[in-house]
């Protein structure tokens, strides 16, 4: 294992978490890190263990990282993260941070576009209420298995008698449906969403400084 620090087992970050909150209700998972191993022939994990579901811990995390901060561990985590890339609310303000825009009018604007479009707005009282949250993420080193090989020989019907017909697999007719695309990069970035030709302001900024352009272009 080594002695770097950061390393731990899954058998001590479970313990740990035991130990400081003693509770029968808790999930686990592991998941692949980018961190390359110090051993030849091992990859590097992460044993993640939370009194809450994988998705709810995402949730939080997102919601902290929006009005608080996100220590160095917990952003490597997010990071390395499946649910990071296929959230778009969660690149769209961090690519607006990493652009400038201060974190206060990412959260105004991206919560007025959430109000607008029916969503449940990540508010702060929606991160204090998902505060009581435990949870440990660990990185260990683990001995990465091959997969088996394919050998390119299949078994077939007449081996093990007549298939049955649930595995005959059918295939359906493929709907498609108009979706309309929201770039919400854009739109937090510019604190504007147009809808049917008509700019919606996204934050009391952008309303305030509106008025006044406007009422510059009138003396």
């Amino acid at each position: 294992m080594g002695t770097n620090p950061n390393f731990l087992t899954p058998d001590s970050n479970r313990s740990s978490f035991l130990k400081a909150f003693p509770s029968k209700g808790f999930i686990e998972f592991k998941m692949d890190s980018t961190t390359i191993s110090p051993e030849k022939g091992k990859v590097v994990r992460w044993h993640v263990i939370s009194s809450g579901k994988r998705s709810t811990l995402f949730k939080f995390l997102f919601l902290k990282w929006l009005w608080d901060e996100l220590t160095s561990q917990e952003w490597k985590f997010v990071l390395n993260s499946p649910e990071f890339f296929s959230s778009k609310e969660f690149l769209a303000c961090a690519r607006a941070l990493a652009n400038g825009i201060p974190k206060k009018d990412i959260r105004t604007r991206l919560i007025k576009f959430q109000l607008l479009t029916g969503s449940k707005p990540s508010s702060r009282n929606r991160y204090r209420s998902l505060a009581s949250l435990r949870y440990r993420l660990c990185e260990f080193v683990h001995t990465d298995t091959p997969a088996k090989k394919f050998s390119g020989w299949v078994r077939h019907q007449n081996d093990q008698g007549s298939l049955r017909k649930s595995s005959v697999f059918e295939i359906e007719p493929v709907g498609f449906t108009e979706k309309l695309e929201i770039d919400l990069f854009s739109i937090i970035t510019v604190g504007k969403l147009s809808i049917l030709g008509k700019d919606i302001l996204l934050s009391p900024d952008d309303d305030s400084k509106e008025s006044r352009n406007g009422n510059s272009k009138l003396l």
